[in-house]
């Protein structure tokens, strides 16, 4: 079916996005842990200049703020998952799982 919005492709983009964002949420909670663990967070400078800037942005300190990992790493672990997959399915000399547990079952 030709149409100028493939209503597929936009099922699929709307499949995989729910699912890079489920995953997400379900890691974020480790995440942060592991950076205040680390204290891997924002450090503050108190600069004499700026008092009252510095004062305004102290509870800042030891806040992690590495979101952009989150994105990132969720988006690439769920593309290379794919890939492997897609890989799987589409290469005709990859072993297949089913087919050696069958082989193992019936001696061959």
């Amino acid at each position: 079916m030709n149409t100028l919005i493939d209503t597929a492709a936009i099922t699929k983009i709307f499949l995989l996005a729910t699912f890079a964002f489920v995953v997400t949420i379900l890691w974020t909670p480790a995440l942060t842990h592991f950076l205040y663990k680390y204290k891997l967070g924002k450090s503050i400078r108190v600069d004499p200049n700026t008092p009252i800037f510095s004062a305004l942005h102290e509870k800042k300190s030891g806040t992690p703020t590495m979101g952009g990992l989150l994105i990132w790493v969720t988006t690439l672990v769920i593309a290379l998952a794919l890939l492997e997959f897609l890989v799987a399915l589409t290469n005709p000399f990859a072993p297949r799982r089913a087919c050696r547990i069958r082989s193992r079952r019936f001696g061959g």
